[in-house]
């Protein structure tokens, strides 16, 4: 609502009080044309009813700022009520003492009999009336302000909050990635020296999205961008795990050039091989899917592994896959879902659904 104030006034160079005053004058206009009846020329009636609207419209500016002092209760009291018919009867008093005024004073003006029995009721009435929709409606817009600034300050706190777990799950992986790899390359070097050079590597290949990502404020990224750096950690894994872990990667072109938040896939992989293969005997497999269909992208990561209890999984308190959801709820809302699957033995499934926003 404010915003749409804002637009009028820069477009029109008014502002909303004088759309207010227009909209009384209207109104007045018309209902002492009807009820004059052609006693007053059109021109009279005209400057009567501006005459008319001066009280309200002033009187409507201060019901506006009382109502943002007197604020509305959140149990409707009797001395709420009674004071606002208090003010009621002031604002309806004054509004119609000021518009009978001229109409007893003038060139041909109305008898006093005329004006206590046909006049003064009617505009006691209409005044008592437009006060009472002056405060209905002040106090609905500034409801309206309250609940979306409650919104907003709602949605603020749910990104920051998923900035935080962003950048705690940056600090968790880091330092996993660096300790494990440095092992593995530290096994390297005396046998595989060319392996270990890649492995290097990849780890800086690992280490310049991250800090790109914390350098840049980067919010949003391509899931090309987010499966490279996925596919960095598999293959440092692979070389860790060998023959015991295989993937299975299908991934659409269309899907490759949505946007999504950055570390989005890869904590996804990391809890399926850290969690689900690694502790596998035997050779297991992790699958990465992800296609667009209809404005949305989806994903799903998934493992043979030892699996979960399926009450586990959406409990668990690992902050990989809550932070994940917590940032896709904080950006998409009710859009976005995750859903975990599994059973203890065959291995968990991971889907994300989500708008599929083109990366820019």
């Amino acid at each position: 609502m404010r915003e749409r104030w804002d637009a009028v006034e820069r477009r029109f160079h008014i502002g909303p009080w004088s759309v207010w005053f227009l909209v009384l004058l209207m109104l007045f206009w018309v209902l002492l044309t009807i009820q004059m009846n052609g006693v007053l020329p059109p021109l009279s009636v005209l400057a009567v009813a501006a005459r008319m609207a001066v009280v309200p419209g002033v009187s409507g500016i201060l019901v506006w700022y009382i109502s943002g002092k007197l604020k509305w209760p959140e149990v409707l009291s009797l001395q709420f009520v009674l004071l606002h018919v208090a003010m009621g009867g002031v604002f309806a008093t004054a509004a119609a003492v000021w518009s009978i005024w001229p109409l007893m004073h003038g060139a041909r003006g109305l008898d006093v009999p005329t004006v206590f029995r046909s006049v003064l009721p009617w505009q006691l009435a209409t005044n008592f009336f437009l006060y009472g929709l002056v405060a209905g409606v002040s106090y609905a817009i500034r409801g309206s302000w309250g609940t979306r600034d409650q919104r907003l300050a709602t949605e603020r706190a749910e990104r920051l909050r998923a900035q935080a777990e962003l950048a705690a799950l940056r600090a968790h992986i880091n330092p996993h990635f660096l300790f494990n790899t440095l092992h593995s390359v530290t096994q390297l070097l005396r046998g595989e020296p060319e392996r270990a050079e890649a492995a290097l590597e990849r780890l800086s290949d690992l280490f310049r999205y991250a800090l790109r990502l914390d350098r840049e404020g980067v919010e949003s990224v391509s899931l090309d961008d987010e499966w490279r750096f996925s596919a960095s950690y598999l293959w440092l894994e692979q070389m860790r795990m060998g023959d015991r872990l295989c993937v299975e990667a299908s991934l659409s072109d269309d899907a490759l050039l949505c946007a999504l938040p950055p570390f989005t896939l890869q904590p996804l992989i990391e809890n399926a091989v850290r969690h689900g293969l690694s502790a596998k005997v035997g050779r297991g497999t992790l699958v990465v899917r992800a296609h667009e269909a209809e404005g949305v992208l989806h994903l799903e990561v998934s493992d043979n592994g030892v699996g979960a209890n399926p009450e586990s999984l959406t409990t668990s308190p690992g902050i990989g896959v809550r932070a994940v959801r917590q940032r896709l709820q904080a950006r998409y809302g009710t859009e976005a879902q995750l859903r975990i699957s599994g059973a203890i033995g065959s291995g968990v499934a991971v889907s994300i659904t989500m708008p599929a926003e083109s990366a820019s």
